[in-house]
């Protein structure tokens, strides 16, 4: 093999590909990716066809925004923490009605967009 001049100074620094997977999934285990068809969200920059990353294993908390049940869809909405006294609990607002939080299934680490 002939070669003339000289090696890239860039040679051996060259970024590895981006995984998708590496960069929005912590926990593969508890991790699903779930498409949005509701229209609720748009104040939050998430539209119908979106795809919500939704981790399990993570902890709701005050102002997390997330997928739970409510009566037989999956929906997605942001929790807002009220206290008692010594209680507090969890909530979420829906077509202007205040619902106490049950059962959440996730909480929302990210949101992709395909164009």
């Amino acid at each position: 093999m002939n070669t003339t001049g000289f090696p890239s100074p860039a040679q051996g620094y060259e970024e590895k590909p981006i995984d998708l997977n590496c960069l929005l999934i912590k926990n593969p285990a508890s991790t699903f990716i779930m498409k949005y068809e509701g229209d609720s969200q748009s104040p939050e920059g998430i539209f119908r066809g979106d795809y919500l990353v939704v981790d399990c294993s993570v902890k709701p908390v005050d102002g997390a925004l997330v997928v739970l049940r409510h009566e037989s869809d999956f929906i997605c909405v942001r929790l807002q923490l009220s206290r008692s006294g010594t209680n507090q609990a969890l909530y979420y607002t829906r077509l202007n009605k205040q619902y106490r939080c049950s059962e959440v299934f996730g909480c929302v680490k990210a949101v992709v967009r395909l164009v």
